[in-house]
């Protein structure tokens, strides 16, 4: 039996098919686990109210079912790392949604009590291929290359975003003319399109803490972070303002499909600093050469919290910032370049955010050079490798930090962290 492209309620005989699919390995198997897990995964905190309004009464049969496919999974590989812990948080979202009876919390409680245990003492030493260059530990070249761009454009999701702010000042200073600034209009159909897939606590948290007091994504005071940048870099507010003094074309608009195409300009390319999806047609106008910036080791982790998954899975070596070419796949276009982090240098997850987030800007930048100057070959990736992640379960985010926090002890010297600390030190100097 095929996989549907919409799940619906299965019978006895169908599961039991899938079953034996999933357990042989097969590729129909595979495909339906993995189906399984999206499920379950995109839905996340809307998982009960969208699984009663397909399944109806069989809902919590079916959230049964699949918990019950994802526990095998489980049980495979817990005993030490590399893991694939996408089936225990697509677990774990299932243990939320039914919170009544039936109820998973026994077994939930001890296999993460087994992971967390594993993670900490993990001592792991493989190490995944990296395709893209490293990020150099100077950028004495920046304004030479720079010369080579004929213009960009920079697409951003609020006028106060400090990403944004950030790499517009940071073309400006470069001499890089900006063709035009995009900011998208926070509409009503946008407002509750990110309440639904947030939830109210973590739209609330995004709201105040990037359109309120306009800061980090969150309050942990770390040693660089992209507000500390931001306020090195840019004498800006907000996009509107440094657009108008600085006499660049400056757009609001509902999506960016609403840009019009571009000439077919060799050197010039877009930043993109946030805002959702752009479809095939919008990348086409804007010749393909769209840089996005991706908190996560590509091809491996795609999608969201891509810092904490691959934690979950005990992959040290998987922590990184990675640029690459948007195309219309997810996080699938051609590779640029990546930047490393160790996550044993950092006490917690927020520490670890914030320090990376410091460089989104700064390998922004240097990837746009580094493209129009021919020192950065786009790398295609193999779309064989890795797959596309979600928001990560709460208790798993706690269970994360304390793994982080036991390990940090453990941690003597922070030469990898020193060392990134150096390069943003060196990239603010460039422009003092």
């Amino acid at each position: 039996m095929q996989v549907p492209k919409i799940l619906r309620t299965l019978t006895k005989e169908e599961k039991l098919v899938i079953e034996s699919e999933i357990q042989t390995n097969t590729i129909l198997g595979k495909k339906w686990l993995e189906k399984l897990r999206r499920y379950v995964s995109f839905y996340n905190h809307n998982l009960y109210s969208e699984s009663k309004s397909r399944f109806g009464f069989a809902h919590e049969d079916e959230l049964m079912w699949y918990a019950k496919i994802f526990k095998s999974e489980i049980k495979k590989n817990h005993k030490s790392p590399p893991f694939d812990n996408s089936y225990l948080n697509a677990f774990m979202l299932i243990d939320n949604a039914l919170s009544s009876p039936p109820k998973l919390n026994g077994y939930t409680k001890d296999i993460v009590a087994e992971i967390k245990q594993a993670l900490i003492d993990n001592e792991l030493k493989i190490k995944l291929q990296k395709l893209s260059p490293q990020l150099t530990n100077n950028f004495d070249h920046l304004y030479s290359e720079s010369t080579h761009i004929k213009g960009v454009i920079i697409l951003c999701p609020t006028a106060f975003s400090l990403f944004s702010l950030t790499v517009a000042e940071l073309c400006k200073k470069l001499d890089i003319e900006i063709i035009g600034i995009y900011v998208l209009k926070f509409t009503p159909k946008r407002f509750f399109y990110e309440l639904k897939r947030d939830g109210i606590k973590l739209f609330t948290k995004r709201i105040w803490r990037k359109l309120v007091i306009r800061g980090d994504e969150n309050n942990y005071v770390s040693k660089i972070s992209l507000k500390k940048l931001y306020k090195l870099i840019s004498n800006y507010k907000d996009l509107k303002k440094f657009s108008r003094v600085n006499k660049i074309n400056y757009f609001k608009i509902r999506d960016f499909s609403e840009i019009e195409k571009l000439s077919a300009t060799d050197n010039i390319f877009t930043i993109f600093t946030g805002g959702g999806l752009i479809n095939q047609i919008t990348l086409e106008n804007l010749n393909n050469k769209v840089i996005n910036t991706h908190m996560g080791l590509l091809p491996y982790y795609k999608g969201m919290d891509v810092v904490e998954s691959p934690l979950l899975d005990g992959r040290l070596d998987a922590i990184a910032l990675n640029t690459h070419l948007m195309t219309e796949g997810l996080d699938e276009g051609p590779l640029v370049q990546l930047m490393s982090f160790n996550p044993d240098d950092y006490e917690c997850i927020n520490e670890l955010r914030n320090e990376i987030s410091a460089f989104l800007p700064i390998i922004a930048l240097d990837s746009l050079c580094g493209l129009a100057s021919g020192r950065l070959k786009p790398i295609t990736q193999d779309l064989n490798l890795g797959k596309q992640y979600f928001f990560v379960e709460n208790r798993l985010i706690s269970m994360l930090n304390d793994v982080m926090s036991s390990r940090n002890n453990n941690s003597s010297k922070q030469v990898h962290r020193n060392e990134n600390i150096e390069l943003f030190n060196n990239f603010v100097k460039l422009f003092s």
